[in-house]
């Protein structure tokens, strides 16, 4: 009955979460998913190193060096990742095409 409880409060956070995008969307304002709004899924750093194509060495030396976000539990000795905080973080620096640099300068 606990498990129904979670999987139950999970999808009605996604719910609403869709809600206030789909009204952000209709009003013609730009979507941008604070992490406060985004429901937390946690995973381990064997998930996120078969999410993210990266070595669980790398990530730890990622973690280590605070370039990736991590929650801690137990006196920082069990790391666990937010599904939803890792795509983020994934998507977070995009590489301009060449159209869009020469948009920018002037050229075309």
């Amino acid at each position: 009955m606990k498990n129904l409880f979670f999987v139950t409060q999970y999808f009605l956070s996604a719910m609403a979460l869709l809600y206030r995008q789909i009204n952000r969307i209709m009003k013609n304002k730009t979507v941008e998913i604070t992490s406060e709004e985004m429901p937390f899924e946690p995973i381990s750093i064997d998930e996120v190193a078969t999410l993210t194509a990266l070595k669980k060495s790398y990530l730890y030396q990622l973690v280590h060096r605070r370039e990736i976000p991590v929650h801690t539990r137990a006196r920082g000795r069990r790391l666990i990742f937010n599904k939803n905080e890792i795509i983020k973080w994934m998507t977070a620096i995009r590489r301009s095409t060449i159209e869009e640099l020469a948009d920018n300068i002037g050229y075309l």
